[in-house]
């Protein structure tokens, strides 16, 4: 069974113990209110650890915001707790103690799970084409919309373009790892960015590791979502410094 397999079958289990409650306690901040053209637009992300990585760090939330607030135009955050040491707890803490957007990074099958992420603050909720046929991610995108989340839609092939062209979702994501085996690509990142012809803020999502790694994909995306090369150095300003 590969990670993806093992990663849903998790997940079910958690979602038939899933039970959000609570009230939403913020307003709505829309990713393309922040973005800024021509310019770097990072989204940084919170994770303490991965499947691909394993334990990347402890998670020092007042010391990783501060940083976070001076560089990044977004947050996310992991929310599974099994394979990437996230919950939503933390989603609710990091909205607490933000004004920047937080998009909820999850496996979401599920509507319990976008109600959780309503609930704990979240502005926007990521859904993964692979992981959902195209009757269940219409069901999910139409049900976050109608909380009056944003979603970014997630591809990993060519073909998956097709299968949201009717949606025309305004935020398009390209996940650079291959969710089987966990390897990279940035050229294949690059090609599916070039061929997303309807307008969307489209985000290069893994594996950026450095400014050339950016300068590789900027001409196509409008953005980027990091993790791991903040995460895992000492000095996240740094490490921001030299993205930029």
């Amino acid at each position: 069974m590969g990670v993806l397999q093992d990663i849903l079958k998790t997940k079910k289990a958690e979602i038939e113990k899933l039970t959000p409650k609570g009230k939403r306690n913020k307003p709505i901040f829309r990713l393309n209110d922040f973005f800024k053209e021509n310019q770097i637009n990072i989204i940084a992300e919170i994770k303490a650890s991965s499947p691909s990585a394993g334990k990347i760090r402890k998670i020092d939330l007042d010391q990783i915001l501060k940083t976070y607030s001076k560089y990044a135009k977004a947050i996310s955050v992991l929310t599974d707790k099994t394979f990437f040491g996230g919950s939503f707890e933390l989603l609710r803490d990091v909205a607490d103690a933000t004004k920047l957007p937080v998009l909820c990074k999850d496996f979401i099958i599920d509507k319990k799970q976008i109600d959780a992420a309503y609930i704990n603050g979240a502005d926007l909720v990521l859904l993964i084409v692979r992981v959902l046929d195209d009757e269940k991610l219409e069901e999910l995108y139409s049900y976050a919309h109608k909380l009056g989340l944003d979603c970014l839609i997630e591809v990993h092939k060519e073909e998956e373009l097709d299968r949201i062209k009717d949606l025309k979702p305004k935020i398009v994501g390209v996940n650079s790892r291959d969710l089987d085996n966990l390897k990279i690509d940035l050229s294949r990142t690059k090609k599916i960015l070039s061929q997303i012809e309807f307008d969307a803020i489209r985000i290069a999502e893994s594996g950026i590791k450095n400014k050339k790694d950016i300068d590789f994909l900027k001409q196509y995306c409008d953005g980027f979502l990091i993790g791991e090369t903040l995460l895992k150095t000492q000095d996240i300003n740094k490490a921001f410094e030299e993205l930029l």
